[in-house]
């Protein structure tokens, strides 16, 4: 089973109740980069000398699965070990259509695709207003 689909029910728990934030933490075991530490071949004047290099293993990673007022459904998985790799999954698809219900322009959406909607100029501009980071709030710094 894929993990978006084992997380759904509970997406769609949040949409009915229109609540935002972190709605699921999975955790999985998968392949990411990571390093090394290893004794040098020859010695050396430091006892303590090591050499670092960077390698792929097996290690957890956690997915946190949110709800975001402005960007929507999204996920972030966090490596467990280091250099601590943090990877987001957004939708810009779902970044419109919270949009859309802000300024209160009827649409029409089926999956991933806008079938209709209202005002098109709107949906013309708007992917390059976002691209270009205008009009993008401070979304993760807290409130003061």
């Amino acid at each position: 089973m894929r993990k978006e689909d084992y997380v759904r029910p509970y997406q769609q728990r949040m949409d009915r109740h229109n609540r935002f934030g972190v709605y699921f933490i999975l955790k999985s075991m998968e392949v990411g980069s990571s390093f090394r530490s290893s004794a040098p071949r020859f010695p050396v004047e430091d006892p303590d000398y090591r050499i670092i290099g960077r390698q792929r293993c097996r290690y957890t990673h956690y997915y946190f699965y949110i709800r975001d007022d402005v960007l929507g459904p999204m996920s972030m998985c966090v490596g467990s070990f280091l250099p601590f790799q943090i990877t987001y999954y957004l939708n810009g698809h779902h970044y419109i259509e919270r949009e859309l219900l802000r300024r209160k322009i009827d649409f029409r959406k089926n999956d991933n695709a806008f079938l209709a909607v209202t005002d098109r100029a709107f949906l013309r501009h708007r992917p390059t207003a976002y691209a270009a980071g205008q009009n993008h709030p401070d979304l993760w710094i807290p409130a003061a």
